[in-house]
C-alpha cells in the first residue's frame, strides 16, 4: 500500500481583526490586517495594519492609523486625529508616533506599558496570525476579540455603542 502524504505549501491569505482594552488608558484599540504568509513561512511581510482607537471614558475622541506594509524600518503611520499626520514607525518611534496621537486626540499621556503593547498588537497582526496577539499573550492589556477570518477592517463608527 502506498500513502501519499500532502502539505499545502502555497501562500497563506489572512484577514485578521482584533479588539483590545487598555483600562489605564481608557481606550479601546481595534486591529484590523490583511496580507499573505508566503510558501514555507510562518510570518507575513506585506499587510499593513488599520487601527481605531475608541475612548472607554469621557476623554478623548476616537482617531484611526494605518501603519504602512512590510518588515523594512522605518515604514510610514498615517494618524488622522484633528488632521493626518505622516509619521516614521520603528522599534524605537513607534510609542512616540502613538502618544503624539493620543494627545492630539484629546487622551491624558497613556500608561507606558499599555502603550508599549498596543505597538506590539499593531505589529503583531500585520506578521499574520501566528503573531497576533491573543488571551494570555498580554499582561497590560486586555484581549477582547481575535477573528480569523474577519470580513471588514473597523472604521470610526465601529467606535459606537
Amino acid at each position: 500500500m502506498l500513502l501519499v502524504a500532502s502539505c499545502h505549501h502555497g501562500p497563506e491569505p489572512f484577514a485578521t481583526r482584533g479588539a483590545y482594552v487598555a483600562p489605564k488608558s481608557g481606550v479601546r484599540v481595534l486591529l484590523y490586517a490583511k496580507g499573505t504568509v508566503p510558501p514555507h513561512q510562518d510570518l507575513a511581510n506585506d499587510a499593513a495594519t488599520i487601527a481605531v482607537v475608541c475612548p472607554t471614558t469621557k476623554v478623548g475622541r476616537p482617531f484611526r492609523f494605518e501603519v504602512a506594509p512590510g518588515r523594512a524600518s522605518p515604514r510610514n503611520v498615517v494618524v488622522t486625529t484633528s488632521a493626518t499626520i505622516t509619521e516614521p514607525w520603528s522599534a524605537t518611534s513607534r510609542e512616540a508616533a502613538l502618544s503624539r496621537a493620543f494627545a492630539d486626540a484629546g487622551y491624558a499621556p497613556p500608561d507606558a506599558a499599555e502603550l508599549a503593547e498596543i505597538a506590539d498588537a499593531v505589529d503583531g497582526i500585520a506578521l499574520g496570525p501566528k503573531a497576533t496577539r491573543i488571551a494570555g499573550q498580554t499582561m497590560a492589556l486586555t484581549v477582547e476579540s481575535v477573528e480569523f477570518e474577519a470580513t471588514a477592517p473597523p472604521t470610526l463608527a465601529s467606535c459606537s455603542p
